[in-house]
């Protein structure tokens, strides 16, 4: 039987476009870009809003044969009542063109919809907040869109799924 999804939180995460590192083509293959984070939220009925601080980025590596992007994200929120929540995940998008214009910052890009992209995550958290113990000993997804604001920010938008037993 087939694990059952329960939506507990989105996470979003502001993409510094200035701040965009491309190192280029590393260990004779992918591209290296590492995308820098300036600010967000992780927010849900599984979890009080909390602001994401520094630092926190994506080690993108990017296969140009492919049109796949590998990630590679440490990031950390920080609760209301002060405690430090460690995130990290590896995921997969494959660049279509709606991605393609997001992640280049086109004048064009627009905010994309859940199910757009193929773009999946799995991340992990830790925390010392002894009421959020509970999503260290849980299994997460995430899929992922793109959310452009008025103002030209640009955010990756993560819906995260606790994964459950099929039987309960």
């Amino acid at each position: 039987m087939a694990p059952k999804l329960e939506y507990t939180f989105t996470l979003r995460a502001y993409l510094d476009k200035d701040g965009m590192l491309g190192i280029g083509t590393v260990m004779g293959g992918p591209q290296r870009t590492v995308a820098n984070v300036t600010r967000g939220w992780m927010e849900g009925p599984g979890l009080e809003r909390c602001d994401i601080v520094a630092p926190t980025g994506d080690w993108l590596q990017i296969d140009p044969s492919t049109g796949s992007v590998h990630l590679d994200v440490r990031g950390h929120v920080r609760t209301k009542d002060g405690y430090a929540i460690c995130t990290y995940y590896h995921g997969l998008m494959v660049m279509d063109p709606k991605a393609t214009k997001v992640m280049t910052f086109a004048d064009d890009a627009k905010t994309t919809e859940l199910g757009d992209h193929d773009f999946f995550t799995a991340p992990r958290f830790e925390t010392s907040d002894p009421k959020l113990k509970w999503i260290e000993n849980a299994s997460f997804v995430g899929e992922g869109r793109f959310v452009v604001d008025e103002d030209g920010s640009t955010a990756v938008d993560y819906a995260i799924y606790r994964l459950l037993p099929g039987k309960q």
